[in-house]
């Protein structure tokens, strides 16, 4: 894995270069002191058939009790409805689709989140920075070299689960239950890894072949990057659903992203923002 510190500017024209662009996964993260890891990976939990039991004990005890907690999906059946049965066959493609679910709504997976674009990968990296309470120097953002791993590493047998130290692509073919995915343009990399980082350095070693490169940006360029991204229509409203992030994206607009001279002009703004948000 090749490291490199950049500036924003430095970084989207090392971007730009990478084409074409879907051969690449990205992924942002708020601390370049981070590993890879997935959110499973840092409960501690291995990666086993006890979390298929996890995920089965989950999906029995909501069937029946919240079923109209998720919106229906084209085949008529409500989300969770079609998860279950999904889950059911117990095939990689539908627990892994289940995974893909429970990790976009804060549920541990084996499954690492990433996306075809630089632009949401950085918003990531960004999105929670605060200076005035961080004493972190750098935000990370990671290209993975998706086309030429393929290309190298074979892949995995029928039974992921079962398999020892698996860094894999996984092709959803159906992600219509689960609309952030699509909002975020996203990917995922299933793992059961220990250490990702070190794993890919020595598969590059093995093969002759860069996979993975590191940017770190400094967290002093997050308000450039930030207005920068919300003027491309990358913010948490487009990102994510829901009252919280449309309010969120308010604030970063008025409070953060611009200096206002009087109260008027701050007022004037919030209008336009809903105004924007609403058409």
């Amino acid at each position: 894995m090749i490291e490199k510190q950049l500036s924003w500017q430095e970084f989207k024209n090392e971007i730009s270069k990478n084409n074409p662009t879907n051969r690449f996964f990205y992924r942002g993260q708020e601390d370049s002191s981070f590993a890879l890891t997935t959110t499973l990976q840092r409960t501690g939990m291995k990666v086993d058939k006890r979390i298929l039991e996890l995920y089965q004990t989950i999906l029995n005890f909501h069937q029946g009790r919240v079923p109209r907690r998720l919106p229906d999906i084209p085949t008529g059946k409500s989300r969770l409805e079609q998860l279950i049965e999904n889950f059911n066959t117990k095939t990689d493609v539908a627990i892994l689709s289940v995974s893909s679910y429970f990790q976009h709504y804060g549920f541990p997976s084996p499954l690492l989140d990433w996306t075809i674009s630089p632009d949401i990968a950085s918003y990531f990296a960004f999105r929670n920075i605060n200076k005035t309470i961080t004493d972190q120097d750098a935000v990370s953002v990671y290209a993975f070299d998706v086309e030429e791993w393929m290309k190298n590493i074979p892949e995995p047998s029928a039974n992921l689960m079962s398999e020892h130290e698996v860094f894999y692509p996984v092709i959803l073919k159906d992600d219509s239950y689960n609309s952030r995915i699509q909002k975020q343009k996203g990917k995922h990399i299933f793992s059961s890894v220990e250490n990702i980082e070190q794993f890919v350095t020595a598969k590059e070693k093995q093969f002759d072949r860069q996979f993975l490169v590191k940017y770190s940006i400094d967290v002093e360029e997050r308000p450039e990057v930030i207005k920068e991204l919300d003027n491309k229509g990358i913010s948490e409203c487009t990102l994510f659903e829901g009252e919280d992030a449309f309010m969120r994206t308010l604030k970063e607009r008025v409070f953060v992203l611009h200096t206002f001279s009087s109260r008027k002009l701050a007022l004037e703004a919030l209008e336009q923002t809903m105004n924007k948000e609403l058409k």
